[in-house]
């Protein structure tokens, strides 16, 4: 349960994960805050589709609380009205809890990113492709690319620039490709998974997710919610 608050305090453009009673796992954002309802983006999966909604229907809601410093979790209710808004229930304090188990919350931020590719017409020449992820977490990350960059299953190798106001860190990764989608904008996103990754240099990204999550409340925070 969440200490020392008489109240909860989301914000628009909060990330929010959505767990249904089948694991299956969807992502969104808070578009209103409500007294008794939260006004939220239809949420998606990782291959962006939408999250099939039956009437009331139940699920468990996964949120990062940079007052709390940690990620707290609550039980709620879905709904799909006819005007196609998404509003799930808002929890009581006493209802929401630390997260015991743990969990690698996906933050939407464009970092920079070098991959080493093996060249396709040369298997010993070694290719370096610098780009943008589309969003990361201490489990993996996902990019944006016009082409078939790689295909599923393939293992990469690549270094990270994480950046915020008060620090700079390169980080280092071995990844494997497991999920590849195309996109309507013709573009296809693709997933990686971190592997072998040792768990201080995992804290650093969990930590550099944390960080841009206060960032983006901070620059939303004179928006009416």
């Amino acid at each position: 349960m969440i200490k020392n608050s008489n109240n909860i305090e989301f914000w628009k453009g909060q990330l929010f994960e959505l767990q249904t009673a089948d694991r299956e796992i969807f992502f969104t954002q808070l578009i209103k805050n409500g007294d008794a309802s939260l006004l939220i983006q239809r949420p998606v999966n990782r291959k962006n589709m939408f999250m099939p909604i039956t009437s009331n229907l139940p699920i468990t809601v996964y949120y990062y609380d940079d007052e709390q410093q940690g990620l707290y979790t609550f039980e709620s209710n879905i709904e799909l009205y006819q005007n196609r808004q998404v509003v799930m229930g808002k929890p009581s304090v006493d209802s929401i809890k630390k997260a015991e188990r743990r969990r690698y919350f996906r933050v939407q931020v464009g970092v920079e990113m070098r991959l080493c590719l093996q060249s396709p017409d040369n298997s010993s020449e070694i290719e370096y492709t610098t780009l943008l992820t589309h969003d990361i977490s201490g489990g993996g990350l996902s990019f944006l690319y016009p082409d078939k960059l790689v295909e599923k299953g393939d293992l990469v190798v690549g270094t990270l620039h994480l950046k915020t106001k008060n620090d700079q860190k390169k980080i280092g990764f071995n990844g494997k490709v497991v999920n590849m989608i195309k996109l309507q904008n013709k573009f296809f996103r693709i997933s990686l998974e971190f592997i072998q990754m040792k768990e201080p240099v995992r804290a650093d990204m969990i930590k550099f997710c944390m960080t841009k999550q206060i960032e983006l409340r901070k620059k939303l925070k004179h928006y009416s919610i």
